[in-house]
Protein backbone atom coordinates (compact mmCIF):
# COMPACT_ATOMS: atom_id res chain seq x y z
CA UNK A 1 0.00 0.00 0.00
CA UNK A 2 1.21 3.48 -0.85
CA UNK A 3 1.55 5.41 2.39
CA UNK A 4 2.01 9.08 1.70
CA UNK A 5 2.72 11.26 4.71
CA UNK A 6 2.58 15.00 5.16
CA UNK A 7 4.19 17.40 7.58
CA UNK A 8 5.75 20.85 7.36
CA UNK A 9 8.67 19.20 5.56
CA UNK A 10 6.32 18.24 2.71
CA UNK A 11 5.15 14.99 1.15
CA UNK A 12 7.12 11.79 1.56
CA UNK A 13 6.68 8.05 1.84
CA UNK A 14 6.59 6.45 5.24
CA UNK A 15 9.33 3.80 5.17
CA UNK A 16 10.53 1.21 7.63
CA UNK A 17 13.82 3.05 7.90
CA UNK A 18 12.01 6.06 9.34
CA UNK A 19 10.40 3.81 11.94
CA UNK A 20 13.58 2.16 13.22
CA UNK A 21 15.17 5.02 15.10
CA UNK A 22 17.79 4.30 17.74
CA UNK A 23 18.06 7.88 18.97
CA UNK A 24 14.89 9.94 19.34
CA UNK A 25 11.55 10.20 17.62
CA UNK A 26 10.50 13.25 15.65
CA UNK A 27 6.86 12.93 16.69
CA UNK A 28 4.27 10.34 17.69
CA UNK A 29 3.92 8.87 14.20
CA UNK A 30 7.31 8.83 12.54
CA UNK A 31 10.88 8.49 13.69
CA UNK A 32 13.92 10.00 12.04
CA UNK A 33 17.33 8.55 12.93
CA UNK A 34 18.57 11.64 14.72
CA UNK A 35 22.27 11.51 15.61
CA UNK A 36 23.24 12.23 19.20
CA UNK A 37 24.54 15.73 18.50
CA UNK A 38 21.01 16.94 17.75
CA UNK A 39 19.60 15.96 21.16
CA UNK A 40 17.81 18.78 22.94
CA UNK A 41 17.90 21.21 20.01
CA UNK A 42 14.88 21.68 17.76
CA UNK A 43 16.95 23.81 15.39
CA UNK A 44 19.63 21.13 14.99
CA UNK A 45 16.98 18.49 14.36
CA UNK A 46 15.15 20.65 11.84
CA UNK A 47 18.45 21.26 10.08
CA UNK A 48 19.30 17.55 10.08
CA UNK A 49 15.94 16.69 8.48
CA UNK A 50 16.30 19.48 5.90
CA UNK A 51 19.80 18.44 4.92
CA UNK A 52 19.37 14.68 4.95
CA UNK A 53 15.70 13.83 4.47
CA UNK A 54 14.46 16.48 2.03
CA UNK A 55 15.54 15.10 -1.34
CA UNK A 56 13.95 17.59 -3.70
CA UNK A 57 11.16 20.09 -4.35
CA UNK A 58 8.13 19.83 -6.64
CA UNK A 59 6.79 23.36 -7.08
CA UNK A 60 3.24 24.09 -8.23
CA UNK A 61 4.00 27.74 -8.97
CA UNK A 62 6.46 30.39 -7.83
CA UNK A 63 4.42 32.76 -5.67
CA UNK A 64 6.29 33.86 -2.56
CA UNK A 65 3.99 32.14 -0.07
CA UNK A 66 4.95 28.82 -1.68
CA UNK A 67 8.70 29.30 -2.10
CA UNK A 68 9.72 31.52 0.84
CA UNK A 69 10.80 28.55 2.94
CA UNK A 70 12.97 27.25 0.11
CA UNK A 71 14.54 30.68 -0.37
CA UNK A 72 15.22 31.53 3.26
CA UNK A 73 16.56 28.07 4.10
CA UNK A 74 18.62 27.75 0.92
CA UNK A 75 21.99 28.91 2.37
CA UNK A 76 21.82 25.96 4.79
CA UNK A 77 20.15 23.48 2.42
CA UNK A 78 22.81 20.97 1.38
CA UNK A 79 23.67 17.35 2.11
CA UNK A 80 26.08 16.81 4.98
CA UNK A 81 25.76 13.23 6.22
CA UNK A 82 27.10 11.55 3.09
CA UNK A 83 28.05 8.33 4.85
CA UNK A 84 24.42 7.75 5.75
CA UNK A 85 22.61 9.11 2.72
CA UNK A 86 24.69 8.81 -0.46
CA UNK A 87 27.88 7.32 -1.78
CA UNK A 88 31.00 9.19 -0.69
CA UNK A 89 32.01 9.46 -4.33
CA UNK A 90 28.70 11.08 -5.35
CA UNK A 91 27.90 14.76 -5.51
CA UNK A 92 24.15 15.07 -5.29
CA UNK A 93 22.28 18.29 -6.09
CA UNK A 94 18.73 18.71 -4.81
CA UNK A 95 16.31 19.00 -7.75
CA UNK A 96 13.90 21.92 -7.95
CA UNK A 97 11.10 20.61 -10.18
CA UNK A 98 8.55 22.79 -11.93
CA UNK A 99 7.08 23.82 -15.26
CA UNK A 100 8.98 26.12 -17.60
CA UNK A 101 7.18 29.24 -16.33
CA UNK A 102 7.85 28.35 -12.69
CA UNK A 103 11.53 27.66 -13.29
CA UNK A 104 11.82 30.85 -15.37
CA UNK A 105 10.49 32.90 -12.45
CA UNK A 106 12.99 31.33 -10.06
CA UNK A 107 15.86 31.93 -12.49
CA UNK A 108 15.06 35.53 -13.34
CA UNK A 109 13.34 36.87 -10.22
CA UNK A 110 14.59 34.87 -7.24
CA UNK A 111 17.97 33.13 -7.56
CA UNK A 112 19.38 35.96 -9.66
CA UNK A 113 22.10 37.51 -7.43
CA UNK A 114 19.84 40.53 -6.91
CA UNK A 115 16.86 39.40 -4.87
CA UNK A 116 18.84 36.40 -3.57
CA UNK A 117 22.22 34.77 -4.25
CA UNK A 118 22.17 32.46 -7.27
CA UNK A 119 22.75 29.23 -5.40
CA UNK A 120 21.69 27.21 -8.44
CA UNK A 121 24.39 28.74 -10.62
CA UNK A 122 26.90 28.18 -7.82
CA UNK A 123 26.53 24.51 -8.63
CA UNK A 124 26.83 22.59 -5.37
CA UNK A 125 23.29 22.67 -3.94
CA UNK A 126 20.48 22.68 -6.53
CA UNK A 127 19.64 21.82 -10.11
CA UNK A 128 16.54 22.84 -12.06
CA UNK A 129 14.33 20.14 -13.56
CA UNK A 130 11.70 21.35 -16.04
CA UNK A 131 8.57 19.25 -16.53
CA UNK A 132 5.71 19.72 -18.96
CA UNK A 133 2.03 19.68 -18.19
CA UNK A 134 0.66 16.28 -19.13
CA UNK A 135 3.98 14.50 -18.63
CA UNK A 136 4.45 11.45 -16.40
CA UNK A 137 7.65 10.74 -14.49
CA UNK A 138 9.09 8.13 -12.20
CA UNK A 139 9.60 9.84 -8.84
CA UNK A 140 12.98 8.17 -8.46
CA UNK A 141 14.11 9.70 -11.75
CA UNK A 142 12.94 13.20 -10.81
CA UNK A 143 14.69 13.04 -7.45
CA UNK A 144 17.70 11.24 -8.94
CA UNK A 145 17.38 8.36 -6.50
CA UNK A 146 19.26 5.22 -7.49
CA UNK A 147 20.24 1.93 -5.91
CA UNK A 148 23.60 3.53 -5.12
CA UNK A 149 22.27 5.95 -2.50
CA UNK A 150 22.69 4.71 1.04
CA UNK A 151 19.23 5.31 2.42
CA UNK A 152 18.18 1.66 2.91
CA UNK A 153 14.55 1.79 1.79
CA UNK A 154 14.16 5.06 -0.06
CA UNK A 155 14.73 3.87 -3.62
CA UNK A 156 12.56 0.77 -3.18
CA UNK A 157 9.77 2.79 -1.55
CA UNK A 158 9.47 5.10 -4.55
CA UNK A 159 10.40 2.49 -7.19
CA UNK A 160 6.89 1.98 -8.56
CA UNK A 161 5.55 5.48 -7.89
CA UNK A 162 4.94 7.87 -10.78
CA UNK A 163 3.80 11.48 -10.79
CA UNK A 164 1.73 13.14 -13.51
CA UNK A 165 1.93 16.90 -14.03
CA UNK A 166 -1.47 18.53 -14.63
CA UNK A 167 -2.24 22.18 -15.52
CA UNK A 168 -4.27 24.58 -13.33
CA UNK A 169 -5.21 28.26 -13.50
CA UNK A 170 -4.18 30.65 -10.73
CA UNK A 171 -4.97 34.24 -11.63
CA UNK A 172 -2.38 35.40 -14.15
CA UNK A 173 0.08 32.55 -13.61
CA UNK A 174 0.12 28.88 -14.55
CA UNK A 175 -0.26 26.51 -11.66
CA UNK A 176 0.15 22.75 -11.34
CA UNK A 177 -1.39 19.67 -9.77
CA UNK A 178 0.67 16.54 -9.14
CA UNK A 179 -0.96 13.10 -9.31
CA UNK A 180 1.08 10.45 -7.46
CA UNK A 181 0.35 6.87 -8.50
CA UNK A 182 1.68 3.65 -6.94
CA UNK A 183 1.37 1.32 -9.90
CA UNK A 184 1.67 -1.86 -7.84
CA UNK A 185 -1.70 -1.38 -6.13
CA UNK A 186 -2.96 1.74 -7.96
CA UNK A 187 -3.26 3.86 -4.80
CA UNK A 188 -3.18 7.53 -5.69
CA UNK A 189 -2.73 10.91 -4.03
CA UNK A 190 -3.56 14.19 -5.78
CA UNK A 191 -1.81 17.39 -4.74
CA UNK A 192 -3.11 20.75 -5.97
CA UNK A 193 -1.19 23.98 -5.99
CA UNK A 194 -3.32 27.14 -5.89
CA UNK A 195 -6.30 27.57 -8.17
CA UNK A 196 -9.65 29.37 -8.13
CA UNK A 197 -11.67 32.36 -9.32
CA UNK A 198 -10.05 35.69 -10.13
CA UNK A 199 -11.30 38.87 -11.74
CA UNK A 200 -8.06 38.83 -13.74
CA UNK A 201 -8.88 35.50 -15.38
CA UNK A 202 -8.78 35.57 -19.16
CA UNK A 203 -11.26 32.78 -19.79
CA UNK A 204 -10.16 32.57 -23.43
CA UNK A 205 -6.76 31.42 -22.16
CA UNK A 206 -7.53 29.63 -18.92
CA UNK A 207 -10.67 28.74 -17.00
CA UNK A 208 -9.98 27.43 -13.50
CA UNK A 209 -13.21 25.42 -13.51
CA UNK A 210 -12.44 23.81 -16.86
CA UNK A 211 -8.94 22.97 -15.70
CA UNK A 212 -10.25 21.35 -12.52
CA UNK A 213 -12.81 19.39 -14.49
CA UNK A 214 -10.00 18.26 -16.80
CA UNK A 215 -8.14 16.92 -13.77
CA UNK A 216 -11.26 15.09 -12.57
CA UNK A 217 -11.72 13.63 -16.04
CA UNK A 218 -8.08 12.73 -16.65
CA UNK A 219 -7.67 9.12 -17.74
CA UNK A 220 -4.84 8.61 -15.25
CA UNK A 221 -7.04 9.44 -12.25
CA UNK A 222 -8.46 6.27 -10.69
CA UNK A 223 -11.20 7.53 -8.39
CA UNK A 224 -11.80 4.13 -6.78
CA UNK A 225 -8.25 4.05 -5.41
CA UNK A 226 -7.78 7.79 -4.87
CA UNK A 227 -6.67 7.98 -1.25
CA UNK A 228 -6.19 11.69 -0.73
CA UNK A 229 -6.62 15.16 -2.20
CA UNK A 230 -4.48 18.04 -0.94
CA UNK A 231 -6.18 21.27 -1.97
CA UNK A 232 -6.37 24.87 -0.84
CA UNK A 233 -9.36 26.73 0.54
CA UNK A 234 -8.01 30.16 1.32
CA UNK A 235 -10.94 32.42 2.15
CA UNK A 236 -14.53 32.16 3.42
CA UNK A 237 -17.65 32.32 1.27
CA UNK A 238 -18.39 35.97 2.02
CA UNK A 239 -15.24 37.05 0.15
CA UNK A 240 -16.04 38.59 -3.27
CA UNK A 241 -14.25 37.32 -6.38
CA UNK A 242 -12.44 40.65 -6.66
CA UNK A 243 -10.50 39.70 -3.52
CA UNK A 244 -9.80 36.03 -4.28
CA UNK A 245 -6.77 36.43 -6.59
CA UNK A 246 -7.15 32.91 -7.90
CA UNK A 247 -8.02 31.07 -4.69
CA UNK A 248 -10.88 28.81 -3.62
CA UNK A 249 -13.70 29.45 -1.17
CA UNK A 250 -15.62 26.58 0.48
CA UNK A 251 -18.44 26.99 -2.05
CA UNK A 252 -15.98 26.74 -4.96
CA UNK A 253 -14.39 23.59 -3.54
CA UNK A 254 -17.71 21.88 -2.85
CA UNK A 255 -19.07 22.65 -6.32
CA UNK A 256 -15.89 21.28 -7.89
CA UNK A 257 -16.03 18.12 -5.76
CA UNK A 258 -19.64 17.71 -6.85
CA UNK A 259 -18.41 17.96 -10.45
CA UNK A 260 -15.90 15.19 -9.70
CA UNK A 261 -18.68 13.08 -8.24
CA UNK A 262 -20.92 13.59 -11.27
CA UNK A 263 -18.23 13.33 -13.95
CA UNK A 264 -17.00 10.01 -12.56
CA UNK A 265 -20.44 8.69 -11.45
CA UNK A 266 -19.30 8.21 -7.87
CA UNK A 267 -21.83 6.83 -5.39
CA UNK A 268 -19.54 7.61 -2.48
CA UNK A 269 -16.36 9.56 -1.73
CA UNK A 270 -15.96 8.18 1.79
CA UNK A 271 -12.63 6.52 0.90
CA UNK A 272 -11.03 9.89 0.07
CA UNK A 273 -9.36 12.13 2.64
CA UNK A 274 -9.41 15.78 1.58
CA UNK A 275 -6.66 17.81 3.25
CA UNK A 276 -7.57 21.51 3.37
CA UNK A 277 -4.54 23.79 3.09
CA UNK A 278 -3.60 27.43 2.60
CA UNK A 279 -6.23 29.01 4.88
CA UNK A 280 -5.30 32.70 4.99
CA UNK A 281 -5.42 34.22 8.51
CA UNK A 282 -7.79 37.13 8.98
CA UNK A 283 -7.27 40.36 10.93
CA UNK A 284 -11.03 40.85 11.26
CA UNK A 285 -12.89 40.33 14.51
CA UNK A 286 -15.51 37.64 14.85
CA UNK A 287 -15.38 33.91 14.26
CA UNK A 288 -11.97 32.40 13.59
CA UNK A 289 -11.51 31.98 9.83
CA UNK A 290 -10.57 28.30 10.19
CA UNK A 291 -13.79 27.62 12.09
CA UNK A 292 -15.78 29.54 9.49
CA UNK A 293 -14.28 27.57 6.60
CA UNK A 294 -14.81 24.27 8.42
CA UNK A 295 -18.46 25.12 9.02
CA UNK A 296 -19.03 26.29 5.45
CA UNK A 297 -17.38 23.19 3.97
CA UNK A 298 -19.45 20.94 6.25
CA UNK A 299 -22.67 22.74 5.22
CA UNK A 300 -21.77 22.46 1.54
CA UNK A 301 -20.84 18.80 1.85
CA UNK A 302 -24.21 18.06 3.46
CA UNK A 303 -26.04 19.98 0.73
CA UNK A 304 -24.35 18.08 -2.11
CA UNK A 305 -24.11 14.74 -0.25
CA UNK A 306 -20.31 14.66 -0.39
CA UNK A 307 -19.19 12.10 2.19
CA UNK A 308 -15.41 12.52 1.88
CA UNK A 309 -13.33 12.95 5.02
CA UNK A 310 -12.14 16.56 5.48
CA UNK A 311 -8.96 17.22 7.45
CA UNK A 312 -7.63 20.60 8.60
CA UNK A 313 -4.00 20.10 9.66
CA UNK A 314 -2.25 22.58 11.93
CA UNK A 315 1.33 23.67 11.40
CA UNK A 316 3.70 20.91 12.42
CA UNK A 317 1.00 18.26 12.52
CA UNK A 318 1.85 14.90 10.97
CA UNK A 319 -0.62 13.06 8.76
CA UNK A 320 -0.45 9.74 6.93
CA UNK A 321 -3.03 8.59 4.38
Amino acid sequence: MLEICFTEFGLFLKTNDMLSNTHAKANGYIKFPFPGWTKGSSMKRAGFVLRNHVWGYLLGHAHLDHITGLILNSPEDFFTDTNQMISNTSKRLKPIVGTESTIHTLETSVFNDELWPNLVKKGDQYRYVTVDHGSVHQVNSLLELTTDNRHPNLYESWRDVTVKVLPLCHGTVNSTAYLFDASVNSDQVLYFSDTGPSVNDDLSKCSWEQRLNSVWSDESLKVDTLRGIFIEVSISNDTPESELYGHLRPTDLIKSLNSLKNLRSMDSMSHITIVIQHIIPSFDSGEDVVSTIQRQIADGADKYDIDAQFVYPEQGEFLCL
